[in-house]
């Protein structure tokens, strides 16, 4: 089997100009993310027998270091400018029995190479075009999930941030960010000026976890993740992922997540749906979902018995399973 891992901001396909002109520290953070994901992709990839993996790399991160040492059925693609990533991921894309792509969804990128892909018939593991396209807009996401009477924070308009109280608590956010990127902890008093792009919503306190997905005609709930967050001024700023969940938490997740699973039929490859977990159960809300991969893979492919890109190929052709927890809270396990 041959593999095609494409990872658009450690792969080289953007400039730093290309996500925000204004702050080139968040490529970088983006970069850094991507190349994480992808390093625990190649090895995850790794395990599956007689597989042989091409990987695109940007030139300037050197040849690749994503293992301890190379191994003869990983390839490496230098991709020296955005237009050969997209040029060379049709071409590598055609080639590979399976694609799993990996983009943000600022700018539309995660879009963009997804419609490039499909439209060359490349088999890709990713949602559907309009699944995509409202999962990359945060408005639309909230609008999806309440009229289908998921709890989810309400986007804030002008009308009613005059009628609040100052001293309350908001989220300020870009209606197309990936992860805490640009986002910030405010209150109403202190958003005089909104940024075009940008979007308020009432500030949620409880518990972040996120629920990973694999997709398929018979969805796969993974174990959940605790999102680490910390408020650096007013940036919140994503501080890695922890898989030991309370039980009580990991029920409460699941549920919530399942609500959402009827939203993505027809989709393939990985979800990610973040949630915070309040007091009570009733208190609980849905914030994103991320129709991509995400960070959560990096954790969860340790403490996974099987290949994650191996379960994922096998639901989008139907198979049929689970996945468990062993009693040490270590080990995931494919029923």
């Amino acid at each position: 089997m041959r593999i095609l891992l494409l990872e658009l901001m450690s792969g080289g396909g953007v400039l730093s100009t290309s996500v925000d002109s204004n702050d080139e520290s968040v490529h970088s953070s983006l970069a850094n993310e991507g190349l994480a994901m992808l390093r625990a992709l190649v090895n995850d990839a790794l395990r599956i027998q007689d597989v042989e993996v091409d990987v695109f790399l940007a030139s300037h991160q050197g040849q690749l270091d994503l293992l301890e040492s190379r191994k003869p059925n990983v390839h490496v693609v230098q991709i020296e400018s955005p237009q050969q990533f997209f040029e060379q991921a049709v071409v590598f894309g055609t080639l590979a029995d399976v694609t799993i792509a990996i983009a943000p969804e600022s700018d539309g990128l995660l879009c963009r190479l997804a419609d490039l892909l499909r439209s060359n018939g490349v088999s890709v593991l990713l949602p559907t075009m309009g699944q995509i396209q409202w999962a990359s807009d945060k408005r639309q996401t909230a609008a999806v999930l309440a009229d289908h009477q998921i709890p989810t924070p309400p986007c804030l308009d002008g009308s009613q941030l005059e009628v609040l109280n100052d001293e309350m608590p908001v989220i300020v956010k870009p209606v197309d960010g990936a992860g805490c990127q640009q986002t910030t902890q405010s209150t109403i008093s202190a958003v005089t000026t909104l940024k075009p792009g940008f979007l308020v919503q009432p500030f949620q306190k409880g518990t972040n976890i996120s629920v990973s997905v694999i997709a398929g005609e018979n969805p796969i709930l993974l174990p959940p993740v605790y999102q680490r967050i910390e408020v650096n001024g007013e940036a919140l700023v994503y501080c890695g992922g922890d898989t030991r969940v309370s039980v009580s938490h990991a029920q409460r997740a699941h549920q919530m997540a399942e609500k959402c699973l009827p939203l993505f039929n027809g989709a393939s490859g990985w979800l990610g749906i973040d949630m915070i977990l309040g007091e009570h159960p009733t208190d609980d809300v849905v914030i994103e979902i991320n129709p991509r991969m995400t960070t959560s893979f990096c954790a969860l492919s340790q403490i996974s018995e099987e290949s994650l890109v191996q379960a994922m190929i096998k639901n989008s052709q139907g198979f049929r399973g689970s996945a468990t927890v062993e009693p040490d809270g270590k080990h995931v396990v494919f029923n």
